[in-house]
Order: structure tokens, then C-alpha cells, then sequence
């Protein structure tokens, strides 16, 4: 992996030592990028996927402003029933990420074609093109070309952060000390309303002096993903880190029974806010289109009978089309 001298950049992680995997972020501003290369031997079986889970899993894709795996997977996305297509998508739907590449990238010997270079992405809001390039010399393999809109926080016009308090810092001690050393009959005394308003500023006075502060990134969830998704992808994490300390056949187990349920969640969720826009009218389509995909959507040309030349169900398709 070759990066700009300018960048401030930093290695994340290599993977164990039976995985040909990097990771390094990439900071700007208050944004944070990962840029992740895999490689999969043709010959490896199914548990490096197994292994490459488990770091994604340490690592939680969507705490970055957005999350970026290139590689060689040698799994062939043209072939849906493939066994390890399907353990691959299912890797996808759990971490949320896309795959963005949509033309073959390999031609063997006998001329078929396949799709086994890909690109993933957790915000494929930011891409603005992925296109397949000649191949290089002495390789079989073509080149991917990837384009990201990756603004600053000033340029989106959002917050990029969110507060958070560092509790393991904190100086409960002296926290103690100070709200015991507060005159509190002056401040409960009176009405019911002002006695509550100036006892939660007084309690919040102390704790920030008391407990030091700091920013984590936004995490941006897509709109599929629920407030219970979140609760139970953070009881599987919760739960892989407690079965990955102990080594615990019990909890890794119960860990497996938690990643599957995620799994089925996000699918459901996804699928059941598909049909949602398909069954919606043509402005709320289009909406919807514009607020996903961050551009401005273009008028859709006319025909010579005066009406638009895509119905409603060809929208619908090109919707799923690009959540796909």
C-alpha cells in the first residue's frame, strides 16, 4: 500500500499471521477514514473468511467516517450460488457494506470471465465512480479505479463528532467532596420546576469539572438499520470480546446465535425498507433517491408522447439496483 507523503495516516492492523490483510486510517479534519487491502489465496478454505469476520468484528467498521476493503477475494460475485459468494455476502450484510464494482476484473485462460477484485464500502454515499481499467503488464488481472467525495466537516456543513464524557478519568473524590460541600437548601428551596432546573445545573457544573471530556466520531447508520439493530450488533460485539478472553465454548456459542440473529435483522430490515419505496409515490421516490445518494437528482428526459420515459416500477428497480 502506497500513500501520500501528506496524509497522516496510521497502521491499524495486519491480522494474524495466517491472513494477508492491512488496515491503516487516514485522518482529516475531524473525519477518519480505513483503508483496508485482503488478499485470499485460491486454495484457502472457508475459515479465513471466519478470521477476517472476527477482525472486522474487532475493529467495528462503522465507527469511521467510512470504512474501505479492496482486494482480491477470489470469490466470484458473478456467481450467486457460489457457497463462499453467499458466506461473503453474509459477512457484508453484518458490517453493512457494499460492494461496488459491477464488471468483471479477471479472464482466465479458457476466456471466462469473473468478478473477483472488489471494492467494499460502509458509505457508498461518498463514492463518485468505480471503474475497471486495463490490466497491467504480466498480470490477468484489471486495475479498479476508485473515486470518493470525502469532505471535511466544514464542506458537508454537519457536525462530525459527538461528546462524550471520560468517565475513566474521572475525580470522584473530589466530585464527592464538592457536592457535599454545596449548600443544597438554597437551591431545593421554592418552586418545584426552578428547584429541578437549578440542582440539574449545579450537578452538571460539578461533573465537568470534574470529569474531563471528549469527541468520538459520528457513527452513520443506514436508514434500514433500527434502534434495535443497534442494541443487539452491540450485544454480539459485546459478546465476541468476552468469548474471545475466556475462550469460552458457552459464550462463543451464544456469540454465533447472536451474529446470526443480527444478520437475519439487517436483511429483514433492508428488504422491508425496499418494498417501503417501491410502494412510494414519485416525489417521495425521488426523495429519497436524493437524500441517499448526496446529489442532486437530474430531471429524467421526455419521450415524443410528452411523458417521462422511466414509469415508476423501472425507478424502483433502479433503486435496488444501487443498494445492491
Amino acid at each position: 500500500m502506497y500513500v501520500r507523503c501528506s496524509l497522516q495516516t496510521q497502521v491499524l492492523s495486519s491480522g494474524p499471521s495466517d491472513l494477508e490483510f492491512l488496515l491503516i486510517s487516514v485522518n482529516n479534519v475531524n473525519l477518519r477514514y480505513c483503508i483496508g487491502l485482503f488478499y485470499r489465496p485460491p486454495s484457502s478454505t472457508s475459515i479465513i473468511f471466519d478470521n477476517l469476520q472476527s477482525v472486522l468484528e474487532q475493529l467495528d467498521p462503522s465507527f469511521f467516517t467510512n470504512f474501505v476493503l479492496i482486494g482480491d477475494f477470489n470469490v466470484n460475485f458473478l456467481n450467486t450460488q457460489y457457497f463462499l459468494y453467499r458466506q461473503l455476502s453474509s459477512i457484508l450484510c453484518s458490517f453493512n457494506l457494499t460492494q461496488v464494482v459491477s464488471q468483471p476484473t479477471h479472464v482466465a485462460a479458457n476466456g471466462g470471465a469473473s468478478l473477483i477484485d472488489l471494492v467494499l464500502l460502509s458509505n457508498p454515499q461518498q463514492l463518485h465512480e468505480c471503474s475497471v481499467i486495463p490490466e497491467l503488464p504480466h498480470s490477468d488481472h484489471n486495475g479498479i479505479s476508485v473515486t470518493m467525495n470525502w469532505k471535511t466537516a466544514r464542506d458537508n456543513g454537519t457536525k462530525s463528532s459527538r461528546p462524550i464524557w471520560r468517565y475513566a478519568l474521572a475525580d470522584f473524590p473530589r466530585a464527592r467532596e464538592l457536592l457535599e460541600d454545596t449548600n443544597w437548601d438554597s437551591i431545593l428551596s421554592g418552586d418545584v420546576d426552578q428547584a429541578w432546573s437549578l440542582w440539574h445545573q449545579k450537578f452538571l457544573d460539578i461533573m465537568e469539572q470534574c470529569i474531563p471530556k471528549g469527541s468520538l466520531p459520528k457513527r452513520k447508520c443506514p436508514p434500514w438499520i433500527s434502534k434495535r439493530m443497534v442494541s443487539a450488533i452491540r450485544k454480539r460485539n459485546a459478546c465476541y470480546r468476552r468469548a474471545k478472553r475466556t475462550g469460552s465454548p458457552m459464550l462463543l456459542s451464544r456469540y454465533k446465535h447472536l451474529r446470526n440473529k443480527v444478520v437475519g435483522m439487517v436483511k429483514r430490515g433492508k428488504s422491508d425498507y425496499l418494498d417501503t419505496l417501491k410502494s412510494a409515490s414519485c416525489k417521495e421516490f425521488w426523495k429519497a433517491v436524493k437524500n441517499l445518494n448526496g446529489r442532486q437528482c437530474s430531471i429524467p428526459p421526455l419521450n415524443h408522447s410528452g411523458k417521462t420515459a422511466n414509469s415508476d416500477r423501472e425507478k424502483a428497480n433502479m433503486l435496488n439496483n444501487y443498494f445492491s
